[in-house]
C-alpha cells in the first residue's frame, strides 16, 4: 500500500507527506518484523558508501543449472567494472538481476502471481513468468516483500541504464553511461541479492 501510495504520487507530479510516510513504514517494520524505510529517504551518496559482498549463490532463488552462469556472469561484472567496460557491467548486471527475480517468482509463484501489481493476460489471469518484463519482476517482487522500498527504486535505475543494450536507447537519452553510472549498477545489484539471499542486515 505504501508503495502504490508513493508510486501514485510520482506519477501525479507530486510530492508525498515524508511524515505520513516515514511514520506508517514504521508500523509496517513493527507488525512485520522488519525495519521499512521510504525509499526516497536512501540516498546516492549513502548508498553507493554501503559495503556488499557478493552473497553465497547457493542461497539464490535459482535453479541449480543457473547458479554456474549467476556466478560467471558475476564474476565477469568485475573484471569488466576494473577495465573500464562500463556498458557491458551494466548489462551483465541486469541480466542476473532479471534472473534471480525470475528465480524468485518460479519459487513462490502465488506471491506472485496474487500481487497487485502482477501483470494479467487479456482474459485476467496471470501472465507467464518468463513473459513479464525486468521491471514488472521488480515492482512484484517489491511488493510480495523479496525486495525493499530502496531496492526497487534503484533496481528501476538499473534496468532503465540495460535497456541501452538498444543503441537507439542511447541515442535517444543522449547520456553515456561511465564508471560511477557501472558502479551504481553493480552496486545495485549486490543490494538485490544480499536481500533475495536474506543475508542483508
Amino acid at each position: 500500500m505504501l508503495n502504490s501510495y508513493e508510486a501514485d504520487c510520482d506519477l501525479n507530479g507530486k510530492d508525498p507527506d515524508r511524515g505520513l510516510l516515514e511514520k506508517a513504514c514504521g508500523i509496517a517494520g513493527r507488525l512485520t518484523g522488519q525495519f521499512a524505510v521510504p525509499h526516497s529517504e536512501t540516498t546516492e551518496g549513502e548508498f553507493l558508501a554501503r559495503e556488499f559482498s557478493i552473497p553465497n549463490i547457493q542461497k539464490m532463488p535459482i535453479d541449480a543449472q543457473v547458479v554456474s552462469i549467476v556466478e560467471a556472469r558475476l564474476t565477469e561484472a568485475r573484471v569488466a567494472l576494473g577495465a573500464g567496460a562500463h556498458l557491458s557491467v551494466i548489462f551483465l548486471c541486469g541480466s542476473v538481476l532479471e534472473a534471480v527475480l525470475l528465480g524468485a517468482a518460479q519459487q513462490a509463484p502465488a506471491r506472485f502471481n496474487q500481487a497487485n501489481a502482477t501483470p494479467k493476460m487479456a482474459n485476467g489471469s496471470p501472465k507467464r513468468f518468463h513473459e513479464w518484463s525486468l521491471a514488472q519482476l521488480i515492482d512484484v517482487a517489491c511488493e510480495v516483500g523479496v525486495l525493499k522500498l530502496d531496492i526497487k527504486k534503484f533496481s528501476h535505475g538499473l534496468r532503465d541504464f540495460r535497456n541501452y543494450i538498444h543503441p537507439y536507447e542511447q541515442m535517444v537519452s543522449g547520456f553515456t553511461p561511465d564508471e560511477h553510472t557501472a558502479k551504481v549498477c553493480f552496486q545495485v545489484l549486490m543490494t538485490a541479492l544480499a536481500s533475495l539471499a536474506g543475508e542483508r542486515p
